[in-house]
């Protein structure tokens, strides 16, 4: 395993990973697993089961998972063929808090578009931020969004209809907030 797209994903998990690496051969099962070690990872004096799911096999350099719901935090994405023997490149998943949208200000602009939206909510992400993965989205169209905390960004809607558009981020590219706030095109 060389790499991942996207790096990172809500706690919920859901998130379709494609992992990228060299020599994945045909098998009939193909295994993502989230975490290391045979038998978990350690908190305190107790075992946490790793979380596994079934890949499928692209071609000879790329596969696609889902990614299992899983606590908050880095995590080693490992490939197998045979659900017993793993790769061990240390390939890490940042499993992410969810992302919400509380409010927007202002909650009307300009159908011509270009006004700045302050879009207030929680679990915005740094770390996404900085590999480009935070967009807002103004029911279908997509626009970069500026980082400005964990519970701030700034949108600029394209020009649309009047109508009114839910608002939603995304701190991947693949997954959205399902929190149907709406800004109105007047």
């Amino acid at each position: 395993v060389s790499e991942l797209t996207p790096w990172v994903g809500p706690v919920a998990g859901g998130t379709r990973v494609n992992v990228l690496g060299l020599k994945f051969k045909d098998s009939h099962r193909w295994l993502c697993r989230y975490g290391r070690g045979a038998t978990g990872t350690w908190l305190g004096s107790y075992a946490v089961a790793n979380k596994t799911s079934i890949a499928r096999l692209i071609d000879g350099q790329q596969m696609e998972c889902e990614s299992p719901s899983h606590g908050a935090g880095l995590k080693e994405v490992e490939v197998s063929m045979n659900a017993q023997q793993y790769t061990d490149t240390e390939v890490q998943f940042e499993f992410q808090p969810t992302r919400r949208v509380s409010s927007l200000y202002p909650v009307q602009g300009i159908r011509e578009g270009g006004t700045l939206v302050t879009v207030s909510g929680t679990a915005f992400s740094s770390r996404s931020a900085s590999m480009g993965y935070i967009h807002c989205r103004f029911n279908i169209p997509l626009v970069r969004a500026l980082f400005y905390s964990a519970s701030k960004l700034v949108c600029t809607p394209p020009g649309m209809p009047e109508a009114y558009a839910a608002v939603e981020v995304t701190n991947n590219d693949r997954d959205y907030s399902a929190d149907g706030v709406l800004f109105e095109f007047v």
